[in-house]
Formats: C-alpha cells, structure tokens, sequence
C-alpha cells in the first residue's frame, strides 16, 4: 500500500498533504486527489444539511478523519417532537436526537458550517471552549440526545 493511501485510511483526507512529501509521488497527483477527496467530504456535508433542512430521510455512510473508522449517520424523519436523528458515535454507542423544529436552522447553519471550515488540504478550523461549546457541541449534549446501543 502505497503511503498516501496508508494516511488517507488511517487519518483521513486532511493528513493525506503529508503524504504529498513522499518522493514515490509527484506532488501534482496527490494535489488534485486531495482536492477531489476534499470536496467530496465537504459535499457529504452540506448534503447531510439538507436533509436535516427538509427532515427527508437519508442515511450516510462516512470515513472519520480522526478515527479512520467508517461511521454512519441517518435523518429518520419527522416526530411530534421535532426531525430525529441518530449518528455513531465512538464506541458502541449511536446518538439519537430529536432537533425541535424551532431550533432546526439553527442545527443545520452548524451542520454547513462543518463543511465551510474544511480547508482545501482537507483539515479543519476547530475552536473549542469548554465554557462556549459550539452550537453542535452544545445540542448533543443535552437532553435532546441520548447514546443508545448500536444493532449489530
């Protein structure tokens, strides 16, 4: 396996710049294949948004640059409550959460926002703070998730 693809499996697409270094590779490919690979993660993404936006059902499969495991997330569809949505986590463990449709432009600005911090050598701009978490942060936090057990 050459050493891109190594780096791209186990940490994603943002770490496959580093791989451009590799003298087995000719830095133009490897661009173009971070480009590609970028876009489609951003694309993944906002599609994910939209989704969340309409409450239509929708189920992605997606590769975790932090974890290099494939991770799922699905919009179920509308509930008295508001749009449910469930998500892996790591673990054994899925997140299941209802969005009130009040709050629902709100989630879906962040969900956006995910993808407009992506940069185009794939890593991301991430600011945390423990006492302002991020709207995202702050959500899956409260009572409106829950973990629940994966079904193997």
């Amino acid at each position: 396996m050459c050493l891109s693809k190594l780096v791209q499996r186990c940490f994603g697409a943002g770490a496959l710049a580093l791989a451009m270094l590799s003298p087995e590779h000719g830095a133009a490919a490897e661009t173009k294949n971070v480009e590609e690979i970028v876009a489609a993660y951003k694309a993944q993404h906002y599609a994910f948004a939209e989704r969340l936006d309409t409450c239509r059902p929708f189920e992605q499969s997606f590769d975790d640059p932090l974890s290099g495991q494939v991770l799922k997330r699905e919009v179920l569809g509308q509930s008295d409550e508001g749009c449910r949505m469930v998500q892996d986590v790591y673990g054994p463990e899925r997140l299941l959460c209802t969005i009130p449709a009040p709050e629902l432009p709100a989630f879906t600005a962040a969900w956006r926002a995910l993808a407009d911090n992506i940069k185009p050598d794939g890593s991301y701009r991430i600011q945390y703070s423990s006492s302002n978490p991020d709207p995202l942060t702050q959500f899956y936090n409260s009572e409106k998730c829950k973990q629940i057990k994966k079904v193997q």
